[in-house]
């Protein structure tokens, strides 16, 4: 990725916490040439990180790895998000910060991805200031969230929620207030997740 002028600075937060129930084995340590999955992915989020000023975070409990480990548990992507932004949180900010929420489940995620995104956010940010996230129509993840009060707040408002049911990325969404972008079709297969062996075998045949 070219090192170009940035408006904006960008935090990668890659969500690797997961517990791969339907994988049966953790999706981190999947076999990609060589090398795990999760190296492949760390590299990815380092480089858009690096590129745009932010810093990089690998998100859960990796052995093996300088990962930031959840402080509640069991809560998939908010879970997450909630440790890297209370980290943020504590020290000064260098003015407009967003976070790119990515999972490290998503094998062909691309520049051309996040690129998308960020081109947008450099290019409207005056028109975003009801919204506080950006993302595709059809998926949540991966997304970019404004690092403001409002998200700290609504991330809180969430977790202390009784339902189990409204704890989810989805509706932090709602809440943010998000802009949903229509993906190219020729970008749908980047966002392909792995959950089972199956979906493994045909990805991988790809990469």
């Amino acid at each position: 990725m070219p090192t170009r002028a940035v408006k904006n600075v960008i935090h990668v937060a890659l969500l690797a916490g997961g517990r791969s129930q339907r994988m049966g084995v953790d999706k981190c340590f999947l076999n990609v040439k060589g090398e795990f999955l999760i190296d492949r992915m760390l590299r990815f989020a380092k480089n858009c990180a690096d590129q745009n000023a932010g810093q990089s975070f690998l998100c859960g409990s990796i052995e093996g790895y300088e990962s930031l480990p959840d402080r509640l548990p069991a809560l998939g992507p908010l879970g997450g998000l909630h440790a890297v932004t209370s980290l943020l949180h504590q020290r000064e900010q260098k003015g407009e910060e967003w976070v790119f929420l990515m999972p490290v489940d998503m094998p062909r995620l691309s520049v051309a991805i996040f690129e998308c995104l960020t081109e947008y956010l450099e290019s409207s940010l005056e028109k975003l200031q009801s919204d506080h996230a950006i993302c595709f129509e059809g998926f949540e993840l991966p997304c970019l969230l404004r690092l403001s009060p409002k998200l700290m707040l609504e991330v809180s408002r969430i977790l202390n929620e009784e339902s189990s049911s409204n704890r989810s990325l989805q509706q932090l969404l709602q809440l943010l207030g998000v802009k949903r972008l229509q993906l190219d079709p020729s970008l749908v297969s980047c966002m392909e997740n792995v959950n089972t062996p199956d979906d493994w075998a045909k990805v991988i045949k790809t990469l």
